[in-house]
């Protein structure tokens, strides 16, 4: 699932019966809006992961790609439980206790505010103030209560059952980061997933660029299956090469572009 149209509304499965996320809205609706924008090599980068899949792909593993007004949040829920391997690709936020944009968004100049926020204060779970953006994000003003409101929080992904996934991608900016809880410790994204069931994560430490991100998942999901599905050698593997093709080809070889993604779980 990657790519989503940010400014159409989603298409919602009939039939989904969801909690809102009407805490996040109340939270920071003071804020000003923030408009995510289009992410070119997010739309490459699962169709090409995709045909990765369907290269090898085991009889009868059906490969499904969601993106544009599809890529929404009653899809993922809809579609993600059950599946071996989820893969995101798209925007990330999280927001802080003033509820800025603090953690910008995967491409440059992803999440761009609006209008000048305020000194107003989030309240809540730290769950509600970080994860993924999907179809309709843009239109928030709109949404009225709507639970599929195309702000995916990380307290919303929690309450879906995925003991089934093996490994999630989250290709998105700062995707290991969260809020740190003097009784928890790192409350984020990646505690959510876990939550969930998911038994292995990749994440991102830092705000990535779009289309370098795209050449590194490409890889990564090659030597997912040349690693027979270890998550940890797989990053592993996936940074050197990529730093290694990046240095043939003349291109900078500094972390910023090979090193931001992470594994975790087994």
């Amino acid at each position: 699932m990657g790519a989503p149209d940010f400014d159409l509304p989603s298409i919602d499965a009939a039939g989904t019966t969801v909690e809102p996320s009407g805490l996040l809205r109340e939270a920071c609706a003071r804020a000003g809006q923030y408009r995510f924008t289009s992410l070119p090599g997010a739309a490459a980068e699962i169709k090409e992961v995709a045909d990765v899949w369907r290269a090898r792909s085991a009889a009868g593993e059906r490969v499904l790609t969601l993106s544009g007004a599809e890529a929404s949040e009653s899809q993922f829920r809809l579609r993600a439980p059950g599946q071996r391997v989820l893969h995101l690709a798209t925007h990330g936020f999280f927001l802080d206790d003033r509820c800025s944009a603090a953690a910008g968004a995967r491409g440059i100049g992803g999440l761009a505010p609006t209008s000048a926020t305020t000194s107003e204060r989030a309240t809540g779970s730290p769950l509600l103030r970080c994860g993924l953006v999907l179809a309709g994000a843009n239109r928030l003003a709109e949404a009225s209560g709507d639970p599929q409101d195309g702000w995916l929080t990380a307290e919303e992904v929690a309450s879906i059952d995925l003991s089934g996934v093996d490994c999630a991608v989250l290709s998105a900016c700062e995707t290991a980061g969260g809020s740190v809880e003097i009784t928890e410790g790192l409350v984020g994204l990646e505690r959510a997933f876990r939550i969930a069931g998911v038994k292995s994560l990749v994440t991102s430490c830092w705000a990535v660029d779009d289309q370098a991100t795209r050449e590194w998942m490409t890889e990564f999901h090659r030597a997912f299956d040349r690693e027979h599905g270890d998550t940890a050698r797989a990053v592993r593997a996936t940074s050197l090469a990529v730093r290694a093709a990046r240095h043939a080809r003349g291109d900078s070889d500094a972390p910023f572009y090979w090193a931001p993604f992470i594994a975790t779980g087994r």
